[in-house]
């Protein structure tokens, strides 16, 4: 698009003005289109300067996530080649669907500064407040049976807990199966719908939710956000790009190369120890406790339970039970 193109150059030679006439011959427009542009840049809060006889300097760029702000120095392959953003949807996963059935790419992503309809598991609501927190939503098409499907929300959490962890210092953990929690608190929920013809998937659509500089008062008691553990606020563009190349690197390690385990030792490394008291809610009318034992080769929860035996857990909300010494 023009406007990328015009950052691209105001970036490039952000210490000096550029006049219109260079914009519009590096462009191919106008210098009245280069004006036109540069308007619509301040609307989306890039705060440009503007001096006639001289031209146009950058001097701050949008703190909205704007595509131009996530593709500069994107270093995958896949994903977020294509990005759709919005001010506002319903739901990104609900728009990322549509948009896969139409055709989307894998690897297209949707992304909002706000939600009125966020979606988390059973139907939950995911709390959405404007431009504080990551809001978006992925099309996969990954070549693989459903009881893979697992492994996604698994490789996801475990890029989501590592590029907090690196960007902020603080001691992150994952809770199965979606839950990226900060002192027992959640800070991110991943959500992944699909599409399927018998047992081949058709596409996954991706949902990630991530509380980033959201205020503590808007939020659930059982939740936090970065900003909140970390005390200063989080710049959100720089962490949306650090956990869309870490999706793309352990998606390629899990389904190009195979090496789930190797995403298992990581996931585990986040994780709450094993041994740790456990109990389910199965949502149909049924609550088991146990022990956290490990996770099984395709992803799903393996609990000790009080008998000694091992139960394998495919859907169901898991909470940690504190001991009286913890």
């Amino acid at each position: 698009m023009i406007e990328g193109k015009i950052l691209n150059f105001l970036r490039k030679n952000k210490d000096i003005y550029i006049s219109g006439e260079m914009l519009s011959e590096k462009c191919g427009i106008s210098r009245v289109a280069v004006w036109k542009h540069i308007r619509r840049l301040k609307k989306m809060g890039y705060v440009i300067d503007a001096i006639s006889h001289k031209g146009y300097r950058l001097l701050r760029a949008s703190d909205k996530m704007l595509p131009y702000e996530i593709q500069n120095n994107l270093r995958t392959e896949i994903f977020g080649k294509e990005i759709f953003f919005y001010d506002s949807v319903a739901s990104t996963n609900d728009t990322a669907y549509a948009l896969a059935e139409n055709g989307a790419k894998e690897g297209a992503v949707v992304i909002a500064e706000h939600q009125s309809k966020g979606k988390g598991r059973f139907n939950r609501i995911w709390i959405s407040p404007k431009q504080t927190g990551i809001y978006f939503s992925c099309v996969l098409r990954p070549k693989m049976p459903l009881k893979e499907v697992p492994k996604i929300t698994i490789l996801v959490a475990v890029a989501v807990a590592e590029s907090i962890s690196k960007t902020t210092g603080l001691n992150i953990k994952i809770k199965w199966p979606n839950d990226v929690m900060i002192n027992d608190h959640k800070v991110s929920g991943i959500l992944t719908e699909l599409k399927a013809e018998q047992d081949e998937v058709d596409f996954v659509i991706l949902g990630l939710g991530i509380n980033v500089n959201t205020p503590k008062n808007v939020l659930p008691s059982h939740a936090t956000s970065i900003s909140c553990e970390n005390g200063k606020p989080v710049d959100r563009v720089a962490l949306m790009r650090m956990i869309l190349e870490k999706i793309e690197q352990y998606y390629k390690e899990v389904f190009k190369r195979g090496h789930f385990n190797d995403i298992i030792k990581k996931w585990k490394q986040y994780s709450y120890p094993m041994g740790s008291k456990v109990r389910i809610n199965l949502h149909h009318k049924k609550i088991i406790e146990g022990s956290f034992h490990s996770l099984s080769s395709d992803g799903t929860l393996l609990v000790k339970l009080t008998d000694g035996n091992i139960k394998e857990i495919s859907a169901g909300d898991v909470e940690i039970v504190k001991q009286k010494n913890d």
